[in-house]
């Protein structure tokens, strides 16, 4: 359901190239639709998430495993620091 959700934000935010970050082999193969699902609600939000993905220009699904993910995780919240401060010193100058 997040993936849905993260999804769907970023396409009412006007992003049209996304990578999708799958942290369990399962859940990468459904999103890149190699497998299906055993029950019929996440059935139901894979074909919301294929819809969606339909929307954006490209969207990437990639598989990291734990250590990966930490490292990930890291570096985008160090991203998102430094873009907040530059904006912030930005609005500062200005």
């Amino acid at each position: 359901m997040a993936l849905k959700l993260g999804l769907t934000e970023a396409v009412s935010l006007g992003i049209t190239h996304i990578s999708i970050y799958c942290d369990h082999f399962q859940i990468f193969e459904l999103v890149m639709g190699r497998s299906l699902p055993d029950k019929d609600n996440i059935a139901m939000i894979m074909y919301d998430v294929q819809r969606i993905r339909q929307q954006l220009t490209s969207s990437t699904p990639l598989l990291v495993t734990g250590n990966q993910t930490n490292k990930l995780a890291n570096e985008l919240a160090l991203e998102t620091l430094v873009s907040k401060m530059s904006i912030s010193i930005e609005e500062k100058a200005l």
